[in-house]
């Protein structure tokens, strides 16, 4: 079984918006947070990364601030996506 998978990130951030594109592309289902319209996610993101950027991409146990497709590609793979 893979592993989960969430974004958290801003609706008119472009690199947030091209990460749950590259997403839905591959059909890897995930959970979106919207960090500005949501306290509870920005504080699970800030407490997670001790950072206030978007996109965080989190597999699993592990996250990726920002949106590299190389990056975010080998963590899939490496949960079974």
């Amino acid at each position: 079984m893979a592993e989960s998978v969430t974004v958290y990130s801003l609706p008119t951030c472009p690199h947030c918006i091209a990460a749950k594109a590259f997403l839905d592309e591959r059909g890897v289902p995930f959970t979106s947070h919207d960090v500005g319209a949501d306290g509870d996610a920005f504080a699970a993101m800030h407490q997670l990364t001790g950072k206030n950027v978007v996109p965080v991409i989190v597999v699993g146990d592990e996250y990726r601030v920002g949106f590299n497709r190389p990056e975010i590609e080998a963590l899939l793979a490496a949960a079974g996506y």
